[in-house]
């Protein structure tokens, strides 16, 4: 029972639930979806009898990569077979210079420094803008995404005149995940 607790673009949280008679885990990540003979982190023996967390990050994991999680249990001098995966990507790196381009009567543009096209670590999948006409986002008025990371400027339309919004960027990861 992998379940991931916090995502970011450099690390993951992943949590399981505790087995009767265990007394520890270990916890492996890896790029692909079988139990590769050197995955890219292991935990080292186990992580502890009541431990149900495990934090990795860099270096082991870049930004906007997939990764696999599995589990296995140690107990009365056996353990179990390494669970079902659970996959993720990390969430790609933020958007930077981002400045309002233009500002019409119902819409406006922003821009930023798009990412390179490649590697996926040094990307995203795309971008999102999100306006909203209170500061803290918990509703957002309206927003524009694209899938091409060449592109370094999106307009979001259908604003009110004369009103206040706010605006944010967020790049897109390979679970359409804004950071």
């Amino acid at each position: 029972g992998l379940a991931f607790v916090d995502i970011f673009s450099s690390s993951v949280t992943v949590a399981w639930s505790l087995l009767n008679d265990a007394t520890g885990y270990n916890l492996v990540c890896s790029t692909m979806s079988n139990i590769p003979p050197n995955p890219i982190w292991a935990s080292t023996g186990s992580v502890g009898v009541s431990a149900t967390t495990a934090t990795l990050s860099t270096p082991a994991l870049y930004p906007n990569t997939t990764y696999y999680f599995f589990t296995k249990a140690y107990g009365l001098g056996q353990e179990s077979a390494y669970s079902s995966y659970v996959a993720t990507s990390t969430l790609a790196n933020k958007v930077s210079n981002v400045q309002v381009y233009n500002v019409g009567t119902t819409s406006v543009t922003i821009n930023w420094t798009a990412f390179a096209a490649s590697p996926s670590s040094a990307t995203c999948e795309g971008y999102i803008v999100q306006a909203s006409s209170v500061s803290d986002f918990s509703s957002i008025y309206s927003s524009s995404s694209t899938t091409n990371v060449l592109l370094s400027t999106l307009t979001v339309t259908g604003l009110n005149d004369a009103a206040t919004y706010w605006f944010r960027v967020g790049s897109l990861n390979w679970n359409d995940a804004a950071n």
